[in-house]
């Protein structure tokens, strides 16, 4: 349920082969979509699975009732 490949490895090819991986289990299964759930404030993240033609279907929004004003 998690992709992370480890700061120090990063750009060479690992996160790819992963995410390849995991699409290709997901093709022999017959599931026709491949989803995941990326935080907001991890650009890099983001642009990994945009640039691997992952598209956004929802956008979540939260509230900390604790920290919000009135």
């Amino acid at each position: 349920d998690n992709l992370i490949v480890d700061a120090p490895h990063r750009g060479q090819g690992i996160g790819k082969a992963l995410l390849d991986a995991a699409i290709g289990w997901a093709k022999e299964r017959g599931l026709r979509y491949v989803q995941t759930s990326v935080w907001d404030a991890n650009a890099g993240a983001r642009e990994f699975y945009l640039g691997h033609r992952f598209a956004p279907v929802t956008q979540r929004l939260e509230l900390d009732v604790e920290g919000s004003a009135g």
